[in-house]
């Protein structure tokens, strides 16, 4: 097990990134012939047998567990789906038959070639925490193709915290045409608060809230590498606490924010955000000539509630 501390900046796999804070931007205009697929800045460790899901497995098993989602069950996801179908059409599990070059033991998201965002979104409910701390973690994968010159994509809505079931709230959003990216990483990740200091639903130690800042790091996703994701929720005084952390199959957890102060919309008792939401949405509408579709992986979603800290739990992903 690795465990994170606070830095300054995160190194991604081949090049030192910038400290400075990624913009929300979206990328607009003619579409274009798609740039080429980039690879990997660096070698994934090879498979280890039996690991990828040892993780989910220690953690689901905890007396402090509010609800696990493996995702890799095609009736669970038909379940949550959220969409225009009654089934989630693109984001499936068929692990066996999947026919994609890079196949994952996950759900996979489909982004087909004629769209740019999900039409059936993945909302997994979010009990009641009786006013406790809520911790959430899960894993993404991406493929190459997202990389902003192919696929066109300037940022997505990518995982959501919905508060309350209907209405986004507190988003981790991935920032494909962030200046801050690399080269040959996908995005770079940040937060976005659909609350207002006005409306007194951010605290005074946050600076802005798209993107949620102050961040004390930053952090790129690489492609075709598991991202493992930890947001903590936790009640201090009026407000809630919130941090996020991420690590990947190279590099240790980075925390990248750190004890925000956040209040839920509308809440629900002592509970608010009710629901966590497999995005993938964009408010942009580029689609570059022969981009084909895009597929990305999720799984593992674990809720707990009661934590008095995250580090201990913080470990790398496995594929």
């Amino acid at each position: 097990m690795r465990r994170a501390g606070l830095v300054a900046c995160s190194v991604t796999l081949a090049v030192a990134l910038s400290c400075g804070g990624p913009k929300d931007s979206q990328s607009l205009g003619s579409p274009t012939a798609p740039g080429p697929i980039v690879n990997p800045p660096a070698p994934v460790p090879a498979p280890v047998p039996g690991a990828p899901h040892r993780y989910f497995d220690s953690l689901k098993g905890r007396t402090d567990v509010l609800a696990a989602y493996s995702l890799r069950d095609q009736a669970m996801l038909d379940t949550y789906a959220h969409g225009p179908a009654a089934t989630a059409v693109n984001v499936t599990y068929d692990f066996a038959n999947d026919p994609y070059p890079n196949k994952q033991d996950a759900a996979k998201v489909t982004i087909p070639a004629d769209q740019v965002s999900l039409l059936d979104t993945v909302r997994l409910p979010i009990p009641p925490t009786g006013g406790q701390s809520l911790m959430v973690t899960w894993d993404a994968w991406w493929g190459r193709e997202f990389e902003t010159s192919h696929s066109g994509l300037g940022n997505y809505k990518n995982f959501q915290f919905a508060s309350p079931a209907t209405r986004i709230w507190t988003e981790i959003k991935s920032d494909f045409d962030s200046p801050s990216r690399p080269a040959g990483a996908i995005a770079m990740i940040t937060v976005r608060s659909y609350g207002d200091s006005g409306e007194k639903t951010l605290g005074p130690n946050v600076s802005d809230k798209n993107p949620l800042s102050p961040q004390a790091a930053q952090f790129a996703i690489a492609p075709e590498t598991w991202t493992r994701y930890w947001v903590f929720f936790k009640p201090a005084g009026g407000w809630y606490e919130f941090s996020l952390w991420v690590a990947d199959e190279t590099r240790d957890p980075v925390l990248l924010l750190n004890r925000l102060q956040l209040t839920p919309n509308f809440p629900r008792g002592a509970d608010a955000w009710e629901e966590f939401w497999l995005e993938y949405n964009t408010s942009g509408n580029r689609i570059p000539v022969g981009r084909g579709p895009l597929v990305g992986y999720a799984r593992n979603v674990v809720m707990l509630r009661n934590l008095t800290e995250v580090p201990p739990l913080l470990e790398r992903p496995t594929r």
